[in-house]
This record gives structure tokens, C-alpha cells and sequence, in this order.
């Protein structure tokens, strides 16, 4: 299928949504990485541009070359963009990463913490992020007031 036959086939409503509906699951994702309309169309969009930036177009076979692109901006975005809290930023917290990318990804709810930061720490060697591990810090402060010395 070309890009615009995806972005039709996984339409809100559509057949297809109807049929998974009717299945018991309420989704529209598709392809090697389960991407879901929404976000196809949201990167096909005018205002984003995405897709034409990766040169991918209408016309484009939606193929694993041509997921595994979106994929990797999708990844990419989502570490270097969010997880870092700036555009191109380059240190994150292994928490915000897995955050990010189980947003992204329904199917990385299912890992666990250490199978995630694997993936995590194989994608930023590849772009120069820097992972930080951040361990809570645990307060001296009592968890209550002591009795007497409550004001009001």
C-alpha cells in the first residue's frame, strides 16, 4: 500500500477501526511498529511536515524501509525532544526515556524496566544522547508533624 491508501485504510470510523472495534480493540495501528492513523496523519500534516522532511509522500510505499524511518523519528523524537525537555537536547533521565517512549509505543508497556533501557541505551548511543540514571533521594524530614507542635 502507498501512504495514502494507509492513511485511508486507517481513517477514524473507517472499516477497518470498525472491524477491530468489533473485535474488542479500539485501534487503528498498523505496520511492523503498530503505528496508529492518528499519529500518520499528525507527521503527514501541513503544520508538522514530518513525513515530507523524511521524504515521504503520498505516492511512497508503506514499506518496512519506509516504517522503519517514521519509527526512528518517532523514537528520536520522542528521546531527544521530549525526554531531554528541549528540542534537540542531549541528556535525559532513563526515567523520562522510558516514559516517552511507552507513550509512543502501547507495546513497551509490556517490558520490563531493564529489557526498555536496553532499547534506550542502543538508540541514544546512536544519536549522542546522554542517559542519566536519577535515584530518589530519601528525606530526613519526618513523614508527619510531632503532636504538640501543630499551629493553626
Amino acid at each position: 500500500m502507498t501512504l495514502d491508501e494507509v492513511l485511508e485504510f486507517t481513517k477514524l470510523n473507517g472499516k477497518f477501526h470498525n472491524y477491530n472495534k468489533k473485535k474488542g480493540s479500539n485501534t487503528t495501528a498498523v505496520g511492523k511498529y503498530q503505528i496508529v492513523g492518528s499519529t500518520l496523519r499528525d507527521l503527514n500534516s501541513k503544520e508538522r511536515g514530518v513525513l515530507k522532511k523524511l521524504g515521504i509522500t503520498g505516492d511512497t510505499k508503506f514499506d518496512e524501509k519506509t516504517q522503519d524511518d517514521i519509527a526512528a523519528y518517532l523514537a528520536v523524537h520522542r528521546l531527544k525532544d521530549r525526554a531531554t525537555g528541549e528540542v534537540g537536547g542531549d541528556v535525559a533521565t532513563r526515567g523520562a526515556a522510558r516514559k516517552e517512549l511507552r507513550n509512543e509505543w502501547e507495546g513497551l508497556k509490556k517490558l520490563s524496566d531493564s529489557e526498555l533501557d536496553e532499547i534506550i541505551d542502543e538508540i541514544a548511543a546512536e544519536i549522542d544522547l546522554d542517559i542519566v540514571d536519577v535515584t530518589p533521594t530519601t528525606s530526613i524530614r519526618p513523614k508527619q508533624r510531632p503532636k504538640g507542635l501543630m499551629t493553626k
